[in-house]
């Protein structure tokens, strides 16, 4: 029995977007202050409205993209029958790793 669990839909926004668009909202102003400062060689001669205007259009990016990402989804396979996940090996015996430098080690 598959369980489909969707991470994120297609014209849809969470509230782990809007904060990551925040989050972007204020990283890269900060970057761009950032290189102000090194350009112009001090604070007084930074360009705010440019800063203002990257901070809009960093989070306008980051809303649209995420708006127009196609829906991700995760197919989740249950292995037993109590609900839980098999805790078998499936013939992967690591009791018997192989030595280090020696890739034709056989597997048992």
């Amino acid at each position: 029995m598959e369980k489909i669990k969707y991470i994120s839909k297609q014209w849809s926004l969470t509230a782990r977007d809007w904060l990551k668009s925040l989050f972007y909202g204020a990283i890269v102003p900060a970057l761009v202050t950032i290189q102000g400062i090194i350009e112009a060689g001090g604070i007084n001669d930074i360009n705010w409205s440019l800063i203002a205007k990257v901070a809009i259009g960093s989070i306008l990016a980051h809303l649209i993209r995420k708006l127009l990402e196609p829906t991700k989804k995760v197919e989740i396979t249950k292995l037993s029958d109590d609900g839980g996940t098999d805790d078998t090996t499936d013939g992967d015996d690591r009791t018997n790793p192989p030595p280090i430098g020696d890739p034709t080690h056989p597997k048992k």
